[in-house]
């Protein structure tokens, strides 16, 4: 249980554990030719990948290398649907460690099932949606209670003694440009 949650915490090379033990199963004689190509793909991506939370950084590195192994895989002749069955797979072996620790951590907290539920969903959503998120709670009159992820815009910092209350407006990057 333990090393799992600690490699969650490493998705670089998690992610590769993963992937490469099904690129061998798929592709034994060019696993290595896809892994390198999913590598190139996960490096074009990872500067355009927008930076918050610690928690929701981890997440969206998972993100981007599922992105990148969607790719590679289709480059050497996967099918779109073949390519998500595929990702989805590696998915389900970097992230199982995550849920499994959590329930066994719930039992410790409530031996209710509904108790238990409701403390895993706080933890997802206070830890996941980290900000620009932040975690509501939502009380119903039927006796359903939600817990949602709100985005709130990103206002930078005051600098200099400037105020943070007016927008500012930055130029576009110099990719979007005319």
């Amino acid at each position: 249980m333990s090393m799992g949650i600690l490699r969650w915490y490493s998705p670089d090379a998690n992610f590769r554990r993963a992937a490469t033990h099904r690129l061998q199963e798929h592709f034994s004689d060019k696993s290595e030719r896809v892994w390198r190509s999913t590598c190139d793909w996960q490096s074009q991506l990872s500067p355009s990948r927008p930076r918050y939370g610690f928690a929701l950084n981890v997440l969206m590195r998972y993100m981007e290398w599922s992105l990148a192994l969607y790719r590679a895989v289709q480059e050497h002749g996967m099918s779109q649907v073949d390519a998500g069955e595929f990702v989805e797979t590696v998915a389900v072996e970097y992230y199982q460690p995550v849920p499994a620790a959590m329930f066994k951590l719930s039992r410790l907290r409530s031996f209710k099932r509904e108790t238990r539920v409701k403390w895993i969903f706080g933890i997802v959503t206070r830890y996941f949606f980290s900000p620009p998120f932040v975690h509501r709670h939502l009380p119903s009159d039927t006796g359903l209670a939600f817990d949602v992820p709100e985005f709130r815009e990103h206002r930078p910092r005051a600098v200099g003694g400037q105020s943070t209350s007016k927008r500012t407006q930055r130029s576009p990057p110099a990719t979007m440009r005319r």
